[in-house]
């Protein structure tokens, strides 16, 4: 069962369109990205191939974050890897009238 965890306040300051920004749900850390139509992704900042860190890789032209040790690069709208060799964990996301919200199981 997903449960929703409020991460925005309607009125508060949200990040830029396209620069991640990192958010702790239920002591886990969370990418969180507004996209430049408006969309939000959620991302564990951790790469599923060896670990590496996320933190902070913007989105490609694509919609991909790549990986700096390995060079894997995922899609931010599946969480596949371009070349199947893994799938990054996404979150869903939800704009309310009430803020933004992540969901976790």
């Amino acid at each position: 069962m997903v449960r929703w965890h409020k991460v925005l306040e309607p009125d508060g300051p949200w990040p830029d369109r396209g620069i991640p920004f990192m958010t702790l749900v239920r002591g886990t850390e969370i990418c969180l990205l507004r996209l430049s139509d408006g969309n939000w992704r959620a991302w564990r900042p951790v790469c599923p191939h060896q670990q590496a860190s996320l933190k902070g890789i913007r989105p490609d032209p694509d919609g991909c974050i790549t990986c700096p040790l390995h060079r894997y690069s995922f899609s931010l709208d599946t969480g596949y890897e371009k070349q199947g060799r893994g799938r990054l964990y996404l979150y869903p996301v939800e704009q309310r009238d009430s803020g933004v919200f992540i969901g976790m199981e």
